[in-house]
């Protein structure tokens, strides 16, 4: 039906202006998709993308509240691909928020659905920010572990921009360790 359609279009338009940095935007077209007449599996991925919206804002209470939302619409409707990107994003804020146990049991979750669906892109993206999460907890060995899992994965997909985010991740860990020459070498992997 049509209002599905500009649903799909305006909840795409979100995602881009979210890629583009364009937050005000994206989020104009993420609630106008979610205030369209939706399937309830369309309607939880609408309240997802609003919550990693929030995320990358900073406001981790509206996310969470979008999350919360996202995921009771999920888990009622079976959609594990949405349930573990719902994990995955608890697990983010978690990490931002220090509770890093929260965050890895969160991050566990959504690394079995992720593997068990074959979301080999997610799992990638999952690992670069569970490598965060232990770079901000100085575990430098656990962190490089999970980017070097990423960077393993990326180039069996042969996917460019998750192996240029996980050279920045290297770049940023490497110099958290003193390591300049290799952070060097990867800068400039990723500005190459």
């Amino acid at each position: 039906n049509d209002s599905l359609g500009l649903a799909e279009v305006y909840n795409n338009m979100g995602e881009v202006n979210k890629r583009l940095g364009e937050m005000d935007m994206a989020l104009e077209y993420l609630l106008r998709s979610l205030a369209m007449n939706q399937t309830d599996s369309t309607r939880a991925m609408a309240l997802y993308n609003i919550g990693e919206l929030y995320i990358t804002m900073g406001n981790y209470q509206k996310a969470t509240d979008y999350i919360n939302q996202s995921m009771d619409l999920a888990q009622r409707f079976g959609n594990q691909r949405i349930i573990a990107y719902n994990h995955w994003s608890i697990a983010r804020i978690k990490t931002e928020e220090h509770q890093f146990d929260d965050a890895f049991s969160q991050y566990d979750t959504a690394e079995k659905i992720l593997k068990d669906l074959g979301e080999t892109r997610s799992l990638i993206q999952a690992y670069q920010d569970i490598a965060y999460a232990y770079r901000m907890m100085n575990n430098l060995d656990k962190a490089k572990s999970y980017l070097d899992m990423a960077s393993v994965l990326s180039g069996k997909l042969n996917v460019p921009d998750l192996r240029i985010t996980t050279y920045l991740e290297y770049f940023k860990l490497d110099s958290m360790a003193g390591n300049y020459p290799q952070a060097l070498y990867y800068l400039s992997r990723h500005n190459g």
